[in-house]
């Protein structure tokens, strides 16, 4: 089984058993909200890209569509939890500097499948080791980085069901 941060696994002595248990790993991470030096580019289908600006609009997880896909890509990688703890962590500093949001290019149309072509190009700036990170995880799947979150973004959307009424298995 493939083990993404065996660093980690091997400073954990004691069984995870409540939510504080999470705070050693969430202390290591960094503030993901603050330093954008990657950028990770990827083309996705319109009707993902027309669900995360629907998600920016409620402002669930962001107010623009790259920043509601990043902290996507953030809980994949680090769960719910750990992100939680590295945001309340940072939370101070956060508030009194404001980051700057990145923007998303424009598109071109080409054919349309199932759920469309990828057609849609995102631009989304990151920190380096949520890049290295996602990478990491692409090649243990034997994708490319953006096959993987492409592949992520419509699981997340249109759930694991979808995938499979697409194949014809339900």
């Amino acid at each position: 089984m493939f083990k993404p941060y065996p660093e980690y696994r091997k400073r954990i002595m004691k069984k995870l058993e409540n939510y504080l248990d999470i705070k050693p790993y969430s202390d290591t991470l960094p503030n993901f909200d603050k330093s954008f030096g990657e950028t990770i580019k990827l083309w996705i289908p319109m009707i993902i890209f027309n669900c995360a600006c629907h998600h920016a609009k409620k402002g669930f997880e962001g107010n623009s569509t790259t920043e509601v896909i990043r902290n996507i890509l953030l809980l994949h990688c680090y769960g719910f939890s750990a992100i939680q703890q590295m945001r309340e962590r940072y939370r101070e500093e956060k508030s009194s500097q404001s980051c700057s949001k990145p923007h998303i290019s424009a598109f071109r149309v080409v054919e349309e499948n199932f759920i469309g072509k990828n057609i849609k190009e995102i631009k989304i700036s990151c920190h380096p080791k949520l890049k290295q990170d996602l990478q990491t995880l692409a090649k243990a799947s034997n994708l490319s980085l953006s096959t993987y979150i492409r592949n992520l973004l419509v699981k997340y959307y249109l759930g694991y069901g979808f995938n499979l009424y697409k194949n014809n298995i339900i």
